[in-house]
């Protein structure tokens, strides 16, 4: 029997996810300190559970799954930690600029994206962006793939209303390249 490739270097994988994964920590906490810290800790978890790493599923996805539930952790710390109690400390970063900065400098997919909840965030980024299939989604996220589906047709929903308010019209493709009708994989 002949033997499969090699397994990947913690090395190989760092060089080969990183960049993707910090888009998603990005998009996902809308903050750059907390997707700094989303990132170093998805990859601390990386190397330490790389010997543990059995192959049930393809490197990226086991990634991308330890990806998500850092950002959900960095963002449930945040959550808990108070904004300003009086001793000085500036209150934490805000998310995203208001609607209206993001508007004006022309940046209606971050616009659009922000008015969407952390887990919708990483729905459209990993479906539009990354390109995964709702099978592939609905593995990183632990999600069914029909679940995948309810969620992005919201998402979409959620992002049009978003659009309507603030431009006083219904989107067109041309206004913004995501694809507002339903997923690739539901006319297949």
């Amino acid at each position: 029997m002949a033997a499969g490739p090699p397994d990947p270097t913690f090395e190989e994988l760092l060089q080969a996810h990183e960049a993707m994964v910090w888009t998603l920590c990005q998009r996902m906490t809308g903050n750059r300190a907390l997707a700094q810290d989303a990132h170093q800790e998805t990859f601390i978890r990386v190397w330490k559970g790389l010997a543990a790493f059995r192959g049930e599923a393809r490197p990226s996805t086991w990634i991308w799954r330890i990806a998500v539930r850092c950002c959900r952790e960095v963002l449930e710390r945040e959550r808990r930690l108070p904004l300003d109690d009086g001793d000085g400390r500036p209150e934490p970063e805000s998310p995203l600029p208001g609607a209206d900065v993001l508007l004006e400098r022309g940046d209606t997919a971050r616009f659009l994206t922000g008015l969407l909840n952390p887990r919708e965030r990483a729905l459209v980024h990993l479906y539009y962006t990354q390109e995964l299939s709702c099978d592939e989604v609905a593995e990183v996220l632990e999600m069914s793939p029909g679940a995948v589906r309810v969620a992005l047709h919201r998402a979409r929903e959620a992002m049009k209303a978003g659009w309507e308010a603030a431009h006083g019209g219904r989107p067109t493709s041309e206004a913004h390249p995501a694809e507002w009708e339903s997923p690739r994989e539901a006319t297949a």
